[in-house]
């Protein structure tokens, strides 16, 4: 059993005290902190475990909400291990990251400007902006949900695109794509003004061209038995935290 840790988490820290006082094992990865924390430990031992995240932050996602007995739920196994596409990414270098979310963006006060493709479809000639962004729809609460796009159920086999604050063409909206769907992002600016990451852990090189689609391998998380993902949909992404509707 290996476990990742927000070193800036109390909660975090205490929860590992209480591990290492247990005796039990878990065949995968224990991810101690919020969405942060499981996209580092699913990077850091490149999407080849099972991995189970406790929310020692905010609305996680990825993560499972620390219960009453969630000591017991690990050590009799009482939890579910569920299977998320992934993003490939591959630069017209050869290159290839792995992902649940693909962003490109624009250098400090740069534009972005990138022509983008699906499946040989022109979307936009000129997409000037802050950048663009890709997602699976389990990590479509990330940016593209904030950047307007719809809340997407993390079961469904899609690839969302947003761009991120857009200056032309006004009209280019988030879309929603078939999970067969391939996406070629060519970046119009120069390449020394843009940026690209997976997730925020991983940078991909300098590229003036990427395409993205669905990857072969996939990540596996374990979430507590009976998980409802249409709670987690409304909970993490739709509902409006209590002392925000207090001042309504």
């Amino acid at each position: 059993m290996e476990i990742v840790l927000d070193k800036k988490s109390e909660k975090g820290k205490e929860i590992l005290r209480l591990i290492r006082k247990c005796f039990f094992s878990f065949d995968g990865v224990l991810a101690l902190g919020g969405d942060g924390t499981m996209l580092k430990s699913v990077h850091l031992y490149n999407f080849n475990r099972v991995f189970l995240g406790l929310n020692c932050g905010h609305r996680g996602s990825l993560v499972n909400d620390i219960v009453e007995d969630y000591l017991e739920r690990i050590r009799d196994k009482k939890f579910e291990i569920h299977q998320f596409p992934l993003l490939e990414v591959e630069t017209e270098d050869g290159w290839k990251g792995l992902g649940l979310e693909v962003y490109v963006k624009g250098i400090g006060p740069k534009t972005c400007k990138t022509e983008v493709r699906v499946d040989g479809t022109t979307i936009t000639e000129r997409l000037a902006g802050d950048g663009i962004d890709i997602a699976t729809a389990l990590a479509s609460g990330g940016y593209f949900v904030p950047l307007g796009g719809s809340a997407v159920h993390p079961k469904l086999p899609v690839i969302c695109f947003a761009p991120i604050v857009r200056n032309t063409p006004f009209q280019i909206m988030p879309m929603i794509f078939p999970d067969s769907s391939v996406l070629e992002v060519t970046l119009l600016s120069p390449p020394r003004e843009t940026k690209g990451w997976c997730d925020g852990a991983v940078r991909i090189p300098r590229f003036r061209k990427l395409t993205v689609r669905k990857a072969d391998k996939i990540l596996k998380l374990a979430f507590w038995e009976g998980e409802d993902f249409n709670k987690r949909l409304v909970n993490k992404i739709m509902k409006v935290p209590e002392e925000k509707n207090a001042d309504n």
